[in-house]
C-alpha cells in the first residue's frame, strides 16, 4: 500500500502536470526512462516581466533585475527541471493599489506568451491585485478564458 506522502506527491504532479499540458505519464515525481532528459517540475519558480522590472526597479534586487527566460531554460535545464510553474516575483504588495489590474494583467499576459512560447517547459500561477476582490476576479476570469 502506498504511503500517503507517496499518494500526495503523486496527485500534485498530475495535477502540475495537467496545468502546464504535460501528458499524464511524465507527470509524476519520478526517474525519467531516460536519465539525461530533465523530469522535475519546479512549483516556485519566480519570473520578472520586463514591463514589471521597469516599473519596480527602485525596489527590486540586482538578480531580479537580470532575469530573463534564456537564463531561466538554461537554470532549469542545469537543474533537470523539466517544467516551471512561474508566479511573479516579489515585492508582492506592487499588486495594491489603483495600478493594480493594470500590474497583474501585464504580468499574466507575459506570463501567458512565455507558457505559449515555450510548450511543456512553463505553466503558470496567476497574479492577482489581491485587494481589489472585483479586480481579483477579473484575473481569475482571464486565467481561464486566455
Amino acid at each position: 500500500m502506498p504511503s500517503r506522502r507517496d499518494v500526495l506527491r503523486r496527485a500534485s504532479a498530475f495535477g502540475l502536470g495537467a496545468a502546464a499540458g504535460i501528458a499524464p505519464k511524465t507527470a509524476y515525481a519520478q526517474a525519467p526512462a531516460n536519465p539525461g532528459q530533465p523530469h522535475r517540475i519546479d512549483t516556485h519558480h519566480h519570473i520578472a516581466p520586463p514591463k514589471y522590472v521597469a516599473e519596480f526597479k527602485s525596489e527590486l534586487q540586482p538578480p531580479v533585475i537580470a532575469w530573463s527566460v534564456s537564463k531561466s531554460l538554461d537554470d532549469m535545464d542545469k537543474s533537470g527541471v523539466a517544467t516551471a510553474i512561474t508566479s511573479v516575483t516579489t515585492p508582492g504588495g506592487a499588486f495594491a493599489g489603483k495600478d493594480g489590474r493594470r500590474v497583474a494583467r501585464e504580468c499574466n499576459e507575459y506570463a501567458a506568451r512565455l507558457v505559449q512560447d515555450h510548450p511543456g517547459r512553463f505553466g503558470m500561477f496567476l497574479a492577482l491585485p489581491l485587494t481589489d476582490v472585483e479586480g481579483s476576479l477579473r484575473e481569475i476570469e482571464f486565467g481561464f478564458d486566455v
